[in-house]
């Protein structure tokens, strides 16, 4: 009885514990925050080529930039490939702390996965977040081949396939042996 007793307190204390632990980590992981942010919207997506992608960008903590303006820049798009563009460079607090990057993707992206940096700058302060972007074909690679297939097949039963031709009887023609 008296194991019975220790062993529930044991249980409850690990218990207790168990709970406590992920609370005390969750207090210390936040660190206070002197300085503003950029989030991107969707941080993570996948563009067809010839297509083109809208991504929203904000600016967190905006009490940290008032009074100056926000300028935004992308670094780690490939030179080729793909036409990037602000909806408006640089933003002040009149019009809100945000913008719309537009991403088209050309034909010469091919498929490839980009990570590229978006940059927020406002008086000697900068903030940056990641935006993965991976580029797929526009059609499925099988359908080309496909078609390839069928262009040789039809080309190789024009050339080899000939209709077999109707053996003529003659009119005239007698049997021979038998009267």
């Amino acid at each position: 009885m008296a194991q019975d007793r220790l062993l529930g307190i044991c249980f409850s204390a690990l218990a207790v514990l168990l709970l406590l632990i992920p609370a005390a980590s969750a207090s210390s992981a936040r660190p206070l925050q002197t300085t503003f942010g950029v989030i991107i919207n969707p941080s993570t997506l996948t563009v067809k080529v010839g297509d083109k992608a809208e991504i929203n960008v904000t600016i967190t903590n905006p009490e940290f930039v008032k009074g100056t303006q926000v300028c935004f820049s992308l670094d780690g798009f490939p030179s080729s490939g793909f036409t990037t563009s602000f909806n408006s460079e640089c933003s002040d607090n009149q019009h809100g702390f945000g913008t719309i990057l537009t991403v088209d993707v050309t034909p010469a992206a091919a498929p490839q996965t980009v990570t590229a940096y978006v940059i927020a700058s406002s008086g000697g302060q900068s903030a940056q977040a990641v935006l993965n972007l991976t580029v797929v074909p526009a059609m499925a690679a099988w359908i080309p081949w496909l078609g390839l297939i069928l262009f040789f097949a039809v080309l190789a039963v024009a050339i080899f396939w000939r209709p077999k031709k109707p053996e003529k009887k003659s009119k005239g023609a007698t049997k021979r042996g038998k009267r």
